[in-house]
């Protein structure tokens, strides 16, 4: 991190600033001497305005176009660059304002009609920044007049760290450089005006060492070999109007595999020798751009697309228009070996980045507070894409899955709105997260539900011919399928989920006599948050709730003949809904479930009595999608301090004979989530005995292998195999499993290809949870000599599931010797600071060696780190691991959020096993035998 201040006086052609720190010039500076003009004095007529608190740039000076000249070299520790902007100034001002963070700017001048006005650098903290300046002020002696003119700026920087800006790689003995500019890191790799409502075309030219190859958004339009041989020139054509954030680049000695030429050429950049892992990803990435044209009624808009394989990525993926970047593991798959898993997350995060190519690229976001418009509509694109693409994978119901898990999040008090305020640089990044991803994934799906897919549809449509190349807002997007829609109140219901924070909790009761269903909602809250006192009123109207209001689309549908659905808007407090049309019947059912096919951004209420109606037979007649919402609400209702514990335990043992993974899911998570904090150690071997007897027929039927049958294995069996295997070793702690487990790692570890990579993935954790030195050896072997991105991750999974304290803490060590990459930190702390048997080792080595890793880590993977605290289930615990990180994390962009709902949750679990682990422990212990 830099100084706080620090100026560098300019003598001839040395440098103006160093960009990373914020002063004014001494009043002794002058600016370099411009061709054609006279060295003037440096003082400016009027001092340049302040930042501004909402974190924009000044507005009076816009840019139109960029043209940037960059010499890049991986090998080297710098570069630099040129950069010509032509921008238009709304009024005569001495003072542009910029973004530029970590740039030695060199020379800068503005230019008009050929005349140069020399212009003095000064940089500046942003309003609510971090000590690192961001602003860049370029002042001019005199007042430049209105109209369009240029600014010429010649920099230097370095390459950037955290996996962020343009950053250097080093892969298999060669050097490279990528760039990651979302949210807000253009401004480390070129002077700009990094904001997502600034559009312009890019020039692009980069000179690199002989050897290299530079690839950009745009195709190549020229290469030429400097005249002494030692580096090369590439040029591209002129890119469509881009942000700043989806400009991109890479330099190396890539392979690149070309690909489909259709709709457009397709290829990968992939480091040394790995291309050929690529092929299969090229193949969906054009199935893909084929479905997504269709959907949209419009063909993908640049002129080419580039995958490119990074071999140390902070993020998952990032939509860089025309140039998309991935984990290497993400799209480099070998076709023999590759797991059902990768091949899903594959296929998934492609459609996610390429759906961004007209969600967020085409048409981009006015502003961060609009993030979601991206990133929740890819993330929804993404499931109906695999769906469409590959029927079996049922993506969509897949990912009902992340809807409940969000909402663990979003019912935290410290939840973060859909759209928020963004004012700085740590707002903008605390954007990123399950809210604004899962949770906006979910309500788009909602409102698709209630509008219907084809109205829904021609809606975004008409949203992206009305705004393709500019920007739009979320009351854009809810305008057009309001008008698509026929008037239907798309804006107001969808502001009651994206500006408030938590879930509406909807009750419904049954009136047979008049064919309707009674509604009824108010706020989801845990046993954390008691309910704040109720309005008082003069007594001729009934108390009024302080709990917010929602405009809740609620479908049920009928338990006879084909499900017919009524659906209504349930806009009060309570409501009423109509089941005439779903045909009657004859007798009065005995449970009805107001969110039909979940397809409902909100919670059911549920009581021990609509538990107990729901034997195995009833549940059998609902589909599976509301079997996993039932068991789900359950749990939250165990959450919410309204259904024991034990009750839920109880009733899950109607499971025993279930056979969906979405089911499963449900069922396993709230059974880890009850060892986690709500029984006693006492109590525990009765918990995994629990977890063998529901598990049991399962794994029998799965086995580590598939029986020969005629009708081949789903996806959906081997997933589940791994679920249900995974159980029985872990929570269950059944020693036939954790043998076999042993059994098959060992096979692995002797020939990869042994063992599938399905097995593979629940043998290697399991095996190493007992697990000695030579097996931890082998796995370190394995993991650095591995030959693909995905074996490399399998003996990372084995490695973070040993429960040896000194074994967990060599595989910690690893993290600071470079042995394990700073990308791939994401596998190996959650697992470890999750499990029981393994989270004090883990938490006290970080306490030992936060100040070490913390700068190892990725800016986009810090926060989710922090967040791990949340793990933690005893009060004491938490508020000394909170006092420990929250004075270290706040030296860190966009932690604070992660600190502080770290805290809540563990606090949240620390509240809840103080009311429920005694009842917990007891009722184990009469009901369950253990032998």
């Amino acid at each position: 991190m830099a100084s706080a201040i620090q100026a560098l006086v300019c003598r001839a052609a040395l440098c103006l600033l160093l960009v990373s720190c914020a002063a004014a010039p001494p009043a002794s500076t002058a600016p370099p001497a411009a061709p054609g003009t006279s060295p003037t004095a440096a003082l400016p007529a009027s001092a340049p305005p302040g930042p501004r608190e909402d974190g924009r740039l000044p507005p009076e000076v816009r840019p139109r176009h960029y043209a940037l000249d960059l010499h890049v070299d991986p090998t080297q520790t710098t570069f630099s660059g040129r950069a010509w902007i032509g921008v238009a100034l709304g009024r005569a001002t001495a003072t542009v304002v910029l973004h530029g963070r970590g740039l030695t700017i060199r020379e800068a001048t503005f230019v008009r009609a050929g005349r140069r006005t020399p212009l003095v650098a000064a940089a500046r903290a942003a309003a609510g920044s971090g000590p690192d300046a961001e602003e860049v002020t370029l002042t001019a002696r005199e007042p430049l007049p209105a109209g369009e003119g240029e600014l010429d700026i010649a920099y230097e920087a370095p390459f950037s760290p955290g996996l962020k800006g343009l950053y250097r790689v080093e892969q298999g003995g060669q050097a490279y450089a990528y760039t990651q500019f979302e949210p807000n890191d253009a401004r480390r790799a070129f002077p700009c005006f990094d904001e997502p409502g600034y559009k312009t075309p890019f020039d692009l030219a980069i000179t690199v060492p002989r050897g290299s190859v530079a690839v950009a958004n745009s195709p190549e339009a020229t290469r030429r070999e400097s005249d002494d041989g030692k580096s090369i020139r590439f040029e591209f054509r002129r890119s469509p109007p881009l942000p700043t954030y989806l400009v991109a680049l890479a330099v190396g000695p890539f392979d690149i595999l070309e690909g489909p030429q259709q709709p457009v050429p397709i290829r990968m950049v992939a480091t040394k020798g790995q291309s050929a892992l690529g092929a299969g990803a090229l193949r969906v990435a054009a199935a893909h751009l084929d479905l997504l044209g269709k959907y949209f009624d419009r063909a993908y808009p640049y002129a080419k697309l580039d995958i490119v394989a990074v071999p140390n990525f902070g993020s998952g993926a990032m939509e860089n228009a025309g140039l998309v970047t991935f984990r290497e593991e993400l799209v480099l798959l070998d076709p023999a070996t590759a797991s059902t898993a990768a091949r899903r997350a594959s296929a998934s995060v492609i459609a996610h980045e390429l759906a961004h190519q007209w969600f967020g690229d085409l048409v981009t976001m006015k502003w961060w507070d609009d993030l979601w418009l991206n990133e929740a509509f890819a993330s929804w694109m993404s499931d109906k894409v695999v769906d469409e693409w590959r029927p079996e994978t049922r993506a969509r119901l897949a990912n009902l899955t992340g809807k409940w898990h969000v909402m663990a999040e979003d019912a935290l008090s410290t939840a973060r709105k859909i759209r928020n305020p963004v004012r700085n640089t740590s707002q903008a990044r605390e954007a990123f997260d399950a809210i604004t991803y899962g949770k906006g994934r979910s309500v788009l799906a909602m409102a698709e539900t209630w509008l219907g897919e084809d109205v829904f549809r021609d809606g975004l449509r008409r949203y992206i011919k009305k705004h393709e190349w500019g920007n739009a807002s979320a009351a854009d997007l809810f305008a057009a399928l309001g008008e698509a829609s026929g008037g239907r109140p798309v804006a107001a219901m969808m502001n009651t989920f994206i500006d408030q924070t938590g879930i509406p909790l909807v009750a419904a009761t049954i009136d047979c006599a008049a064919s309707s269903v009674h509604l009824m909602q108010r706020k989801y809250r845990t046993i954390d948050q008691p309910a704040p006192p109720i309005a008082a009123t003069n007594g001729a109207t009934p108390p009024a709730s302080a709990d917010p209001l929602w405009l809740i689309p609620v479908c049920i549908a009928s338990r006879t003949g084909q499900r017919p659905v009524d659906c209504t808007l349930l806009e009060e407090r309570k409501g009423r809904l109509s089941t005439a049309s779903s045909g009657g019947t004859d007798s009065c059912p005995a449970f009805v479930y107001p969110n039909a096919g979940e397809g409902g951004y909100f919670r059911v209420a549920l009581s021990a009595a609509d538990l107990a109606r729901l034997d195995a037979r009833a549940l059998a007649a609902l589909p599976e999608s509301e079997r996993a919402g039932i068991v789900n609400n359950a749990w939250a209702a165990v959450w919410s301090g309204e259904l024991p514990a034990a009750e839920l335990l109880s009733f899950l043992r109607s499971f025993r004979g279930e056979t969906s993974r979405l089911v499963w899911v449900q069922i396993v998570d709230s059974l880890n989530g009850i060892d986690r904090g709500l029984v006693s150690d006492a109590a525990r071997p009765a918990l995994s005995r629990l977890a063998r007897t529901l598990l049991a027929p399962l794994g029998e039927r799965l086995a580590w292998a598939p029986a020969a049958r005629r009708v081949p294995e789903t996806d959906d069996d081997k997933l589940l195999r791994e679920l249900a295997l995974g159980t029985l070793g872990g929570l269950g702690d059944d020693p036939r499993v954790l043998a076999e487990a042993r059994k098959r790692a060992s096979a692995w570890l002797d020939r990869a290809d042994a063992v599938s990579s399905d097995v593979a993935r629940v043998a290697l954790p399991l095996a190493a949870r007992k697990g000695d030195l030579r097996l931890f050896e082998r796995l370190l072997t394995v993991l650095r000599n591995a030959p693909t991105p995905e074996i490399r991750l399998l003996a990372l999974a084995g490695l973070a599931g040993f429960e040896d304290a000194t074994l967990v803490r060599r595989t910690l060590d690893l993290t600071l010797d470079g042995t394990i990459r700073a990308q791939d930190l994401r596998y190996v702390f959650p697992p470890l600071a999750q499990r029981r048997a393994t989270r004090e080792t883990t938490f006290a080595w970080i306490q030992a060696h936060f100040d070490e890793l913390a700068p190892r880590m990725p800016s986009s993977q810090l926060p989710r780190f922090l967040r791990l605290a949340g793990a933690l289930c005893d009060e004491e615990r938490i508020r000394s691991m909170h006092e420990f990180l929250q004075p270290r994390a706040a030296r860190f962009e966009g932690t604070g959020k992660d600190v502080r709902q770290a805290r809540e949750e563990g606090m949240r679990c620390a509240t809840l096993a103080a009311r429920e682990k005694v009842a917990t422990s007891e009722w184990l212990r009469r009901n369950v035998t253990v032998r």
